[in-house]
Formats: structure tokens, C-alpha cells, sequence
């Protein structure tokens, strides 16, 4: 009888190891939501939409995507930080969400780096430095030697902390020069009193500043990228225009609950890889101004969000905005 026991125990524990492990497997099984901590029409939520809708095509199960924004995204995050890890709720959103968010905010209500795990990078938006075609001047070196001489010197963003107001500071620091931040609501505001003469020049995104730049209304200087966008290739990045080394991106990805399985997390990333490879999905992410990330794997994905969250750190802390 004793036998009998251990034998039923012995066999119950297969049968649950099994099924934990054939899980991965047969993942997904039922449909899967996707949280994006931001309003419906922007970066955020075409990336995710245009990926969504591309995992749901190889996976065979239904992608939602639900729109939870709030709290600078904050709302969210915490929603699939403290989900399941099961693979069925996931995290959709800007980068900055996870690598500058921690440096403006007390309490997040998550912990990016101990309560999400990295599964893939989506896409990336470079800013442009425009200026106005008055500015007498026709490049990043000769903008940095304007700003030495006029200390002061006013460029325009969005609001502090955002990663345009981050590539403006960064042009600060890294060229040793004295300029004065005027933060705006949006970038169409911004874009406005850069027309009207109001502010010399600015960081904003290609979406933002294209068409009036095709009018000859904005002249581009630099793009903050590694690389020339496809949407300029006649645009110098800032790093060969003058400042060595200088990069800044507007980024997009994917997240799972911390505790995910790996084989889970593995074939997530593959569908998003088989995606990028698409002929469509490039298509229509070059048409907003959006480039398709690097593909690389979920662990160099993860040791690029702490590279970014590393930088805005020290970026922020030197220019002293405060946690709020």
C-alpha cells in the first residue's frame, strides 16, 4: 500500500513537470493582450499595433491591443509588471518609459529592470536638429560656434525629461555651449515659433518637422541617430557634422512579466525577427519616420535598455531636474 502511494505521488509529479514544461510548447493557446501605456496614434501605438498584428499572424492566436496610458506611461508598465508571467500579457511601449522614467518619477509603482524581462526591440526615431532658414548659419559647427558667441541662445522641445529635450541637453553638454531650453506642450507648437523666427532652432522628430522641411520652411541639420535616416540620406548624423560619439533615439519594444519562460520570451522574439523581415512592416513604419531596430537577441536587447537607463541617469542628474 505504502508503494502504491509513492508511485501515485511519483507519478502525479511527472504528470505536473510536464505540463509545466510542455507549456512553452504549446504557448500561445489563447489570445494575447498587449498593454500600451499611450494614447492611440502615435510611435507607441503603431509600432505596436503593426507588430501586433504580425505575432498574431505567426503564433496563430489573437494580439489585443489595449491602450492604457497615464502617468507618463507609468500605468501601464505597472499593469504587465504585476501580471502573470505567462506570456499572455505583455508590454508594448516607448522606450523611454523604461530608461528615463526611473530618473523623473519617485515611485513608479514597478521596478523596469527586476519586474519586466527584455524580448525585443521593435523600432527607433531619430530627431532632427532643425533650424530656421534666417539662421545664418549651414552646419553643426557653425550652429556650436553661433552659441559660443551669443550665450543664451534659445532651441526649442518638448517637455523636460522628453527624450527630444534630452538630445537638446546632451548637444549642450557635449559642445560646451550655453543655450536656453523653451519647452513646449508638443512638437507642432514647437515647430510653429521655429518657423515664425521666435526660436532659432530645435530637437524634434522627423514626423514632426518633414513636410515643412520639403517646403524649405525648416532646414535640417543633423539627425541625432548613428546612421543617416532613409527618410534624409542627405542629412549628416550629428555625430560626423561636428560632435564625435553623439547619439540620441526615440525607441520602441517589447516586454514580458519578469519570471516569463524562456522558451516563451524565445518565440516572441522570433516572431517579432520574422516581422522585421517583412516587406510590409518596413514599409509602413518608414512611412511615419520610424527605422526598424537591430536584430539582436533578447539579451543584448536587455544590455542596451541598461546602457540607455545608465545615460539618461547621468544626463539627467546633470542637468538637475527633479524627481517628482
Amino acid at each position: 500500500m505504502k508503494t502504491l502511494k509513492y508511485t501515485f505521488i511519483f507519478a502525479f509529479a511527472i504528470f505536473v513537470m510536464s505540463g509545466a514544461f510542455a507549456q512553452p510548447e504549446s504557448y500561445p493557446s489563447k489570445t494575447i493582450r498587449l498593454i500600451v501605456p499611450a494614447p492611440t496614434g502615435g510611435g507607441t501605438d503603431i509600432s505596436a499595433r503593426v507588430f501586433g498584428q504580425k505575432i498574431s499572424e505567426y503564433l496563430g492566436q489573437q494580439v489585443i491591443v489595449e491602450n492604457k496610458s497615464g502617468a507618463s506611461g507609468n500605468i501601464g508598465s505597472q499593469m504587465v509588471a504585476r501580471a502573470k508571467p505567462d506570456g499572455y500579457t505583455l508590454l508594448a511601449t516607448f522606450g523611454g518609459t523604461i530608461t528615463i522614467n526611473p530618473h523623473l518619477f519617485n515611485n513608479l509603482g514597478f521596478d523596469p529592470e527586476k519586474d519586466l524581462t527584455p524580448v525585443a526591440q521593435f523600432s527607433s526615431a531619430p530627431y532632427f536638429l532643425v533650424i530656421n532658414p534666417t539662421v545664418p548659419v549651414k552646419s553643426i559647427k557653425e550652429l556650436i560656434a553661433m552659441a559660443k558667441a551669443q550665450p543664451g541662445l534659445m532651441w526649442a522641445s518638448t517637455a523636460p525629461g522628453a527624450p527630444d529635450h534630452l538630445a537638446g541637453e546632451l548637444f549642450r553638454k557635449m559642445a560646451n555651449v550655453d543655450i536656453t531650453n523653451v519647452p513646449y506642450k508638443g512638437g507642432a507648437e514647437a515647430v510653429l515659433d521655429i518657423i515664425a523666427g521666435r526660436i532659432p532652432f530645435g530637437f524634434l522628430t522627423i514626423p514632426t518637422t518633414r513636410a515643412h522641411v520639403l517646403a524649405g520652411k525648416l532646414i535640417p541639420l543633423g539627425v541625432s541617430g548613428s546612421k543617416r535616416s532613409a527618410l534624409a540620406p542627405d542629412v549628416p548624423t550629428i555625430d560626423e557634422a561636428g560632435l564625435p560619439g553623439y547619439k540620441v533615439l526615440t525607441w520602441f519594444g517589447l516586454w514580458a512579466p519578469a519570471g516569463t519562460p524562456p522558451a516563451v520570451v524565445a518565440k516572441l522574439h522570433a516572431a517579432i525577427q520574422k516581422a522585421s523581415d517583412s516587406a510590409d512592416v518596413k514599409e509602413r513604419l518608414t512611412s511615419i519616420g520610424l527605422e526598424l531596430a537591430p536584430s539582436n537577441s533578447p539579451a543584448e536587447f536587455g544590455k542596451f535598455v541598461a546602457s540607455e537607463l545608465k545615460q539618461y541617469g547621468e544626463l539627467i542628474s546633470s542637468i538637475g531636474i527633479k524627481k517628482q
